[in-house]
């Protein structure tokens, strides 16, 4: 609030003290009313006591004026357009003072306009909350504080409801809830700052969950990772990615489809066993199309899980249809063995030999029986 202008109090004390009109100042009146002055016409002190002033003055055009009680430092203030203000301060003895303090039952207040606080209050240190790393005012009041023994409510209807500040904090003894008409926006450093979640249980339950997330995600620590598509008929789990994907397992590997199983590749195809074997089960046809040659190498050493020495190193069982096996060559055959029976076949019924050309057939003893 304006303090009032010195060149009032000696002439407004002469005349209270006195009984006499109050004198206009020796260098007259002012044209302009400075932002200075406590009023704009000629005042009219109505007591002076203990050092408090009582005093009033009349507005334009017979209009309304002012009025005010004040000791310099406190002030009770009504003016010419209608403003009330109620100004403290610090007394000049020792004590807490400088307080607006309202003792009442219930209060309503109702303005036409906008109502503005604004409290200094005093300094305060940032200290870190934690690890979330932010900090907090403390060693010091607030500068602004409502303490409701009861529910609390804000609202802002038609309009915007802004709570800012370095740190703010919203403690919740039992349970935050935070509800939105249509959409929630959490937003950090302007897409560029760091969001901490700590909780030992979160649950999203929603239609859609986009991640748009242009650097790295990183899960640690997940003892599972479970998910359950069963209960949503036509389910899918797509990964598209233009860069690599690894899975490093030290367990087992597990895949259950109950439809068509389909690995399609560019480049090479490796399956690698460093420990164990292949096993390969078939409820129907198996076809393979080799566009180059195929080379199979079997050593036919002992596997991990055998207890004996195989006896053979290739073993293949052929169904009772009436070909049994079926192999036709563009070039030549070839087979031969280091050890053991050179060629052995037996055939329980006719085994016919066609040869379009010469047959030749070498051997240190032939049998023929």
């Amino acid at each position: 609030m304006p303090s009032h202008p010195s060149n009032h109090t000696d002439n407004q004390h002469q005349g209270a003290s006195s009984g006499q009109p109050v004198k206009e100042p020796a260098g007259g009146r002012t044209s302009a009313v400075s932002e200075d002055e406590f009023c704009s016409a000629k005042p009219t002190v109505h007591w002076v006591s203990d050092g408090w002033t009582c005093m009033s003055w009349e507005g334009a055009d017979g209009q309304p004026g002012g009025y005010t009680v004040t000791n310099g430092q406190s002030a009770m203030f009504f003016d010419e357009n209608g403003n009330m203000t109620f100004s403290t301060g610090v007394p000049g003895q020792a004590g807490c003072g400088g307080k607006l303090i309202l003792n009442t039952g219930d209060q309503l207040h109702k303005a036409s306009g906008s109502i503005a606080i604004q409290a200094t209050g005093g300094t305060s240190e940032r200290t870190g909350s934690g690890r979330t790393g932010t900090g907090s005012a403390s060693k010091s009041d607030p500068a602004y504080s409502v303490f409701a023994e009861g529910g609390v409510a804000i609202e802002a209807q038609g309009d915007e409801c802004g709570i800012k500040g370095d740190n703010v904090i919203i403690h919740a003894i039992k349970t935050l809830t935070l509800k939105a008409g249509e959409v929630v926006n959490i937003e950090v450093g302007d897409g560029s700052g760091k969001f901490n979640v700590f909780a030992g249980d979160i649950t999203f339950d929603a239609e859609f969950l986009n991640e748009n997330i242009d650097g790295r995600k990183i899960t640690k620590g997940s003892g599972e990772v479970v998910v359950d598509q069963q209960t949503k008929p036509g389910a899918t789990h797509v990964i598209n990615s233009v860069g690599t994907v690894t899975h490093r397992i030290q367990g087992n590997y597990e895949v259950d489809a109950r439809g068509r199983y389909r690995v399609r590749a560019l480049g090479n195809l490796n399956f690698e066993s460093t420990t164990g074997g292949m096993y390969t089960k078939l409820a129907g046809a198996s076809y393979s199309t080799i566009f180059g040659p195929k080379e199979e190498k079997i050593v036919g050493l002992k596997g991990p899980a055998a207890t004996t020495d195989p006896t053979q190193t290739y073993k293949l069982d052929l169904g009772p249809n009436a070909m049994g096996m079926v192999m036709k060559s563009a070039g030549g055959i070839g087979v031969t063995a280091s050890i053991g029976n050179s060629f052995f076949i037996n055939k329980v019924g006719t085994l016919n030999v066609t040869a379009g050309g010469t047959m030749t057939v070498k051997a240190l003893s032939i049998f023929l029986n």
